[in-house]
């Protein structure tokens, strides 16, 4: 299918040696990267897949070429990019008074939630902007999980991932639980835990760290937990809420984010800090017995699939496939 597959990328790669610190620090430096690789070779259309982190000056650089940018960050960080550019620090405010109208130069913007749509609006035309969810690569992972059959932990509670994570109140509650629920079991998937907080792993002996995992290991791990618990600050959208619904496991996560569009009895909500209220909601989850948990995953599996990449990706294609055809570049602000 056209424009499923890109031409050419660019970026950092976490499967390749790391590149410079500049370079890691100042992502949108790869914009020039693509500019120069479309000088030598006509493109039909620029994707920026990380927005927040690699688009700064795209809607420039590709004055005949349509450029979309998908943005993955919160209402509030997207907010304060859009206004201030001063994300990276002081080098990307500048660049930001350079780029002021970058934003409404797109061709298109793909965001997660109506939140961030409605902090775009502010900068670009409203009907340039789309939202499309996270999607799910169901059959890639369901082929993984039929591979290998692991008996779920009625006890274990597992929690994946790094980006703003919550990890104070994280280990917090962990301690807190060795009081009020010490038949739990916490496990903790992750390989960017910051220093201060491995230091605090070890004083808990109910809780299971394990740093970074093959995709093998870390679909084990959903399929062996009752439930996915998510302390995050903030959200648009997540992975491994995804990953975890669409291998049975339910998931509860911090009141608010990502936005509602789940179903509430496979995605529950707990209010930020409350231990008490986040017990219940575990409860709720780990007290179930064999064949109501049943349900549930089956319903968690049964949610996953409105996300499924085969429809998410064809709105992307779809979206891909009009602007190009429209010719659309919007490269002068409407």
């Amino acid at each position: 299918m056209r424009y499923t597959k890109p031409v050419k990328v660019f970026g950092i790669d976490e499967n390749v040696p790391l590149p410079p610190l500049l370079r890691r620090k100042y992502q949108w430096s790869y914009e020039f990267d693509a500019y120069l690789y479309a000088r030598r070779r006509p493109v039909d259309l620029v994707h920026v897949l990380y927005g927040e982190d690699y688009f700064r000056f795209s809607s420039y650089l590709f004055r005949k070429t349509p450029v979309i940018a998908t943005f993955h960050q919160p209402a509030e960080r997207l907010q304060q990019d859009a206004r201030h550019g001063n994300l990276r620090g002081r080098v990307g405010g500048l660049t930001h008074l350079l780029t002021p109208d970058r934003y409404a130069r797109l061709a298109a913007a793909i965001v997660m939630s109506s939140s961030q749509k409605k902090v775009l609006e502010e900068v670009m035309p409203a009907e340039r902007i789309h939202v499309i969810p996270h999607g799910v690569a169901l059959d890639t992972l369901q082929q993984q999980a039929d591979a290998q059959q692991v008996p779920r932990v009625d006890t274990q509670i597992l929690t994946v991932g790094q980006w703003m994570r919550d990890w104070d109140f994280y280990f917090r509650f962990i301690a807190y639980c060795r009081e009020h629920r010490p038949r739990w079991r916490f496990l903790l998937v992750n390989r960017e835990l910051p220093d201060v907080f491995r230091a605090r792993v070890a004083r808990h002996a109910n809780l299971q760290f394990l740093d970074g995992v093959d995709d093998a290991t870390l679909i084990q791990t959903y399929q062996a937990s009752r439930v996915l618990f998510m302390p995050v600050l903030s959200a648009a959208g997540n992975n491994a809420v995804m990953e975890s619904l669409a291998l049975g496991c339910p998931v509860v996560m911090t009141e608010g984010t990502p936005e509602t569009y789940y179903d509430p009895q496979v995605l529950r909500y707990h209010r930020q800090g409350d231990m008490d209220n986040l017990v219940n909601r575990l409860d709720e989850i780990v007290g179930l017995d064999a064949d109501h948990f049943e349900r549930l995953s089956a319903r968690a599996r049964q949610e996953a699939a409105r996300f499924d990449w085969a429809a998410i990706g064809q709105q992307h294609l779809d979206l891909f496939a009009d602007i190009v055809s429209r010719g659309d570049t919007a490269s002068t602000p409407a």
